[in-house]
């Protein structure tokens, strides 16, 4: 892809504990993920639920990180998709919006209760399809976070590929 183009990045949070069965005691933990179609540009865990605190202190560590090419992970001209959590909106908008704008990228909202629009919901998915599997769900009982990011490193540029291209936002 060619570096001036506008990279659309999803960026997405949810609670895995839902997801892994036969254990009753797991913590609650969310995922928070920047996503491009070059697969997954960060990812971090946090301990229960998200907080508007959690969502701009997750843009703040991204920004300070850098992809195996040595690019960092957010860059000038980037896209933001961000679907319609509360942690997106309110203060957290605000905040988000004028650092954006400060670093010459752009937030762009996904359409209300249309997850079939929304990359990041089909990469939930296949994070939740990985966490099923027998060997991802024993490192899960020994770590949850560690279960997490196993289920992560699974999700390839391939397959965000095809997410991107399933929405049509990106024509790929």
């Amino acid at each position: 892809m060619p570096r001036g183009f506008p990279v659309g990045r999803g960026m997405g949070g949810f609670g895995i504990d839902r997801y892994i069965k036969g254990y009753r005691d797991v913590p609650n933990v969310t995922l928070q993920i920047l996503a491009g179609v070059e697969g997954i540009s960060y990812a971090n865990t946090v301990d229960g639920a998200t907080t508007t605190l959690d969502f701009l202190e997750f843009f703040g560590e991204s920004s300070n990180n850098f992809l195996p090419n040595g690019e960092p992970v957010l860059r000038y001209g980037d896209h933001i998709l961000l679907d319609n959590h509360t942690t997106h909106h309110n203060e957290g908008r605000y905040a988000l919006g004028w650092w954006m704008d400060q670093h010459g990228m752009e937030v762009v909202y996904l359409p209300t209760h249309l997850p079939e629009f929304s990359p990041i919901e089909f990469t939930f998915n296949k994070i939740k399809t990985v966490a099923k599997q027998e060997n991802i769900r024993q490192s899960f009982h020994r770590n949850i976070h560690v279960g997490v990011y196993n289920c992560v490193e699974r999700i390839t540029g391939h397959d965000m590929r095809g997410f991107y291209r399933h929405t049509g936002y990106i024509a790929i």
